[in-house]
């Protein structure tokens, strides 16, 4: 994966996932489950606009859970 999900072409300026940018490119983590500011602000507001806000805000538990387990 090269942190580009479709949806994010349209959502940022340059195309690539900025939870892929900041855990990946800038941190060095292998995910963003490896940083204690998970949830942080982009995690919380980078969303799916397939999705309604309140899958959204269930979404981030399981996937905070997922990415930590």
């Amino acid at each position: 994966m090269t942190g580009k999900p479709f949806w994010t072409a349209e959502a940022t300026e340059n195309g690539i996932c900025p939870l892929y940018d900041c855990s990946i490119n800038k941190k060095m983590f292998n995910n963003c489950g490896e940083c204690s500011d998970l949830p942080c602000k982009i995690f919380i507001d980078l969303k799916d606009p397939s999705i309604s806000d309140s899958e959204h805000q269930k979404s981030i538990k399981q996937r905070v859970t997922n990415l930590r387990g």
